[in-house]
């Protein structure tokens, strides 16, 4: 079983992946709210230059992209959040450990956090 300073690297490390992976989430998210009020802005700039099925179709990418912002799995990005948090305190957890600065049965505890983010996949 690894140590106290494999456990604490191992969660350094995914705490910087979570975090990386959070802010491509929330890029991605923004893209897509531009890209949508963008093309509304279009269509209502121009709709009277264009052929009325133009006009259509510029609507529709415009409502595309909105309609697909709001399928947007937001919900992930907060629980991403949840997940960082949850990892953070676990490695503050290993880092007293460590300095021997943790009772007997907070080890154990620690140590079956540990155990169950690898079980049901919170690091990933």
């Amino acid at each position: 079983m690894p140590g106290e300073q494999e456990k604490i690297a191992f969660l350094q490390n995914t705490i910087r992946t979570q975090r990386q992976l959070r802010s491509l989430q929330l890029a991605l998210a923004i893209v897509v709210l531009l890209l949508g009020a963008a093309s509304v802005v279009v269509l209502q700039w121009f709709s009277q230059g264009l052929v009325a099925d133009n006009v259509k179709q510029v609507g529709q990418l415009g409502g595309a992209f909105l309609a697909t912002l709001s399928s947007f799995p937001v919900k992930q990005i907060y629980d991403r959040a949840a997940k960082i948090s949850a990892l953070e305190f676990l490695l503050a957890g290993f880092r007293r450990m460590a300095g021997g600065q943790v009772s007997t049965d907070e080890a154990a505890g620690l140590q079956q956090r540990f155990d169950k983010i690898l079980d049901v996949g919170l690091a990933a």
